[in-house]
C-alpha cells in the first residue's frame, strides 16, 4: 500500500478490456492486516476515471485499515465495520453494523457509537442511537432522504454537557475531516456549563457541508434571560474557530458570580444587549476572544463596591449616598480582546447623579489608566453640610458637580483609585 509498509492479499479473477478501457474483477478475496471480505465485482471505466458498479460482502474491516484503500476518510476515526455494500447507477445499497465507532482530533469529539444501518437506494433513517460527545450521553438520529446521497438530517439530544470537561491537547489540529454531503438538523441540550455561567434549554438548528458548521438559530437562557442569535464554526486552519452574533433580553445582572467576590452580590439590575464575539477551539480559549458587547441595565444597582469606597475616601460626606446607588439605567459598550476590555462608555445614569468610565481594564479586574467620572446635581447634596458643598464648588459647571478620578490596579481595592483635580 502506498504511504504503508501493510500489504493487501487477493484472490480472484480480473479482466482488463484495453478498446473499451475498463476493467473488471470478479469474486476477489482479499485481506489487509485483520480485515477482510469478498469482492463480488467491481467494474472500473479507466477512460472516465470513475468506479461504475462495485458489490462486497462479508466485509469485516476496520476504519484504520479501510482509510489505507480510501483516503479520503479522515485520520480521526476509529472503529470497525461488518456487512455488505453495493453501489450502481449512483445508488448505494446494503447493511452496514457499525461498532465503537469514535473521532478523536486534540480531544474525543465522540465515542462509543454502535449501532447498524440499512442503505435502499441511498435512502436511510436510524433513531436514537446512544452516543457519547465531548464525554457526555446523547442520542443522536440521522436519516437521508435525498435519493441522490447528498444530504443528511441529523438530531442531536443530551441532556447536560460540560464544557469545563473537555481537554484540548496542545499543538495544531491534525485532522483532515471535511463533511462529504450537506449535513442538516437540530441540537437540543438540557444544560451546558462553562466556567461559572449554566446555559439552558439550548437549542440549535445547524447546516454543515465542507468545513464549515452555520449555526443559522442558537437560543437559550443564561442568568434567568434569554440569548438568541447566530454563528458559524470554520474547520480549516491550524485551530477551529467560532463566531457568534446574539442579543440578549432580560438577563439577572445578580445572578453573574465573580471570581473577586468584592463583586458578588453588589450589582442588581436587568441586562438587555448585543454581543458579536469570535474565539478559537483551543487550549486557554478565552485568550483567544474577540469582539464587541453593547448592553443596558434597567433598574440598576450598585451596593458597596470597592469603588465606591475609594469615592468614599475622598468625599466621606457622601458616604451613605455612595454606598447603595440605584440608576433607572446603565449603558455600556466594551470591546474583547483575549483577557482585555477596552471600555469605549460604561455609564449609570439617573436624575441626580451619574457616573461614566472609560479606559482598559482585564479578566482580573485590574485597571490600567481608567477614567470615572462622577457627576451629581443639587438636589442629591442637599441635605449635607453647607460647609462641605463650599468643597465641591470647585467642581461645579453649569447644573452638576464633576469630579474626575483614575483608575490603576484591583478596581474592588479603594486605594487603586486617584481623585484628580478639575478638567485633568
Amino acid at each position: 500500500m502506498n504511504k504503508s509498509k501493510s500489504v493487501i492479499h487477493a484472490d480472484g479473477s480480473c479482466v482488463v478490456n484495453i478498446e473499451n478501457d475498463t476493467v473488471f474483477i470478479k469474486d476477489a478475496k482479499n485481506k489487509l492486516n485483520n480485515s477482510s471480505s469478498i469482492l463480488e465485482d467491481l467494474f472500473i471505466s479507466t477512460k472516465a476515471g470513475e468506479v461504475k458498479r462495485f458489490s462486497v460482502s462479508n466485509l469485516n474491516y476496520s476504519i484504520s485499515d479501510l482509510r489505507q484503500l480510501e483516503s479520503s476518510i479522515p485520520s480521526g476515526f476509529t472503529g470497525n465495520l461488518k456487512g455488505n455494500l453495493s453501489y450502481n447507477s449512483s445508488k448505494f445499497n446494503g447493511r452496514i453494523q457499525i461498532s465503537e465507532c469514535s473521532y478523536k482530533d486534540r480531544t474525543e469529539v465522540f465515542s462509543g457509537l454502535n449501532t447498524e444501518v440499512e442503505l435502499v437506494n441511498n435512502v436511510f433513517k436510524k433513531k436514537s442511537i446512544p452516543v457519547k460527545i465531548f464525554g457526555s450521553n446523547f442520542n443522536v438520529s440521522l436519516a437521508a432522504t435525498d435519493s441522490n446521497f447528498k444530504s443528511i438530517y441529523v438530531f442531536i439530544k443530551g441532556n447536560k454537557l460540560d464544557v469545563n470537561n473537555i481537554s484540548l491537547s496542545g499543538g495544531k489540529s491534525s485532522s483532515d475531516f471535511s463533511f462529504p454531503v450537506n449535513i442538516s438538523g437540530k441540537i437540543q441540550v438540557g444544560e451546558i456549563i462553562y466556567d461559572k455561567f449554566l446555559f439552558k434549554n439550548n437549542h440549535a438548528d445547524f447546516a454543515a457541508s465542507g468545513k464549515t458548521i452555520k449555526l443559522n438559530r442558537v437560543d437559550t437562557s443564561l442568568l434567568s434571560g434569554s440569548l438568541n442569535g447566530s454563528g458559524k464554526i470554520e474547520l480549516s486552519g491550524d485551530f477551529p474557530t467560532a463566531h457568534i452574533n446574539a442579543r440578549f433580553n432580560g438577563m439577572k445582572v445578580n445572578d453573574l458570580k465573580f471570581t473577586n467576590d468584592n463583586l458578588n452580590n453588589r450589582l442588581f439590575g436587568f441586562a438587555d444587549g448585543s454581543v458579536n464575539l469570535g474565539f478559537g477551539f483551543r487550549e486557554n480559549m478565552t485568550e483567544t476572544l474577540k469582539g464587541n458587547a453593547t448592553f443596558s441595565v434597567s433598574k440598576g444597582k450598585v451596593v458597596n463596591t470597592g469603588i465606591q469606597n475609594g469615592l468614599i475616601i475622598f468625599l466621606a460626606e457622601l458616604r451613605y449616598k455612595l454606598k447603595d446607588l440605584e440608576f433607572s439605567k446603565i449603558y455600556g459598550n466594551i470591546d474583547v480582546n483575549g483577557r482585555d476590555l477596552t471600555i469605549n462608555s460604561f455609564i449609570f445614569n439617573s436624575e441626580d447623579i451619574r457616573l461614566s468610565m472609560n479606559g482598559k481594564i482585564n479578566s482580573d479586574l485590574s485597571a490600567n489608566n481608567l477614567s470615572m467620572k462622577l457627576e451629581f446635581n443639587n438636589h442629591f447634596i442637599k441635605d449635607i453640610p453647607r460647609p462641605a458643598i463650599a468643597f465641591y464648588n470647585e467642581y461645579l459647571s453649569g447644573r452638576w458637580y464633576t469630579i474626575p478620578f483614575l483608575l490603576n490596579g484591583n478596581i474592588t481595592d479603594s486605594k487603586n483609585i486617584k481623585m484628580l483635580k478639575k478638567n485633568q
